[in-house]
């Protein structure tokens, strides 16, 4: 079902302390009422995010790493001062939960998904709604910019992705596939393809000046949940329900390596800003570093108590930060806290935080 890829459950995106020794830290995380921020090396707080009144189902930095943009199903996005943590704008307008949220690449707008079947892009300094992209026939999975952000890329239950014009909200373009669900769709770096995963176990390759597809990738053993382009364009990754991650070439779809040793399906996979290394989020619970060169295995990201929904890699700096799904079993949590891991040398242990809804 949809709750298969929510990044967060609550209303708050928050950082727990580390473990502490002899502790029972699942147990501890719990039990908390609502989620805090807090240092890894001290446990002080830093700040809490606290504000939607429903499930996060999306959380981002903006491109500067200055702001977080958070998506919620009580039918709003919100985005705070990742400095200070004070809730800076709140964007009303959908008539349904808010699926996903983004950025364009300068800040200035954001696009939002939605339940209530449409997408729309605000100006993210004053709130103000400039378009509503009315069109797909079934919720709305993912909303984003292309790099020069005159475009809007929508990826639908209805079966379709669909391409608008930022400034009219004309659509320019279907992008039809053959199964009940597109999960993701991704610009390329250069705006001139895209990139659509689906249910139907293949990633397809689109233009965005013809509306053509011109490229299938299909040697996954069940459907995808997510795909990206590397930074450089010429490189396209894939991950699936089957537990495994696959890195292609963009031009002519040889599969260049296999990523295997997550023991339950992968919900993302992202390219490193150099593309030099990859990292992956599963549902065992676990994130891992990859050589985006030889495929080779580099390092795991353990310490979460569920699954792991997603982890990028956060803009200008070397951190990552993942998501994952807390196993309590509460109908209405409202907390929900992030990971970030310090990557530097492979033999240097990482720094760690940990998102956890409970």
């Amino acid at each position: 079902g949809d709750s298969d890829s929510l990044p967060f459950r609550g209303g708050a995106v928050s950082i727990p302390d580390p473990p502490k020794a002899g502790g029972d830290d699942r147990r501890d995380r719990l039990r908390r009422p609502h989620g805090e921020v807090l240092e890894l090396g001290d446990g002080k707080c830093i700040r809490t995010l606290a504000g939607h009144g429903e499930e996060i189902t999306s959380a981002v930095f903006s491109p500067d790493g200055g702001r977080l943009l958070t998506a919620s199903k009580d039918g709003t996005a919100k985005t705070w001062s990742a400095e200070s943590g004070d809730l800076l704008q709140t964007f009303e307008g959908h008539a349904g939960g808010v699926r996903f949220a983004s950025f364009s690449p300068d800040g200035a707008l954001v696009a939002t998904a939605s339940y209530d079947l449409t997408a729309k892009v605000w100006d993210s300094e004053s709130g103000a709604c400039l378009r509503t992209l009315t069109g797909h026939e079934n919720m709305v999975h993912s909303a984003v910019f292309s790099p020069g952000a005159s475009q809007v890329l929508t990826a639908s239950r209805d079966a379709t992705a669909k391409l608008w014009s930022t400034d009219s909200g004309e659509c320019l373009h279907t992008f039809a596939s053959h199964c009940e669900v597109d999960m993701l769709a991704a610009f390329s770096p250069a705006g001139d393809q895209v990139v659509v995963a689906s249910d139907y176990r293949t990633a397809t390759l689109w233009s965005t000046e013809t509306g053509e597809c011109f490229l299938t990738l299909n040697d996954h053993s069940a459907s995808l949940k997510y795909a990206s382009f590397s930074p450089s364009g010429d490189q396209v990754l894939t991950a699936s329900r089957d537990g495994t991650v696959r890195l292609w070439c963009a031009r002519t779809g040889a599969l260049l390596h296999t990523l295997s040793g997550h023991m339950a399906m992968v919900n993302s996979a992202a390219f490193s800003p150099d593309g030099a290394m990859l990292l992956t989020a599963s549902n065992d619970g676990k994130a891992k570093i990859w050589s985006a060169l030889t495929g080779e295995w580099l390092r795991t990201l353990t310490g979460h108590v569920a699954r792991v929904n997603s982890a990028v890699f956060a803009p200008f700096v070397p951190q990552v930060r993942a998501a994952e799904e807390c196993l309590r079993s509460t109908a209405r949590s409202r907390a929900a806290r992030c990971k970030r891991a310090q990557l530097g040398a492979r033999s240097t242990a990482p720094t760690w935080h940990t998102v956890v809804s409970s």
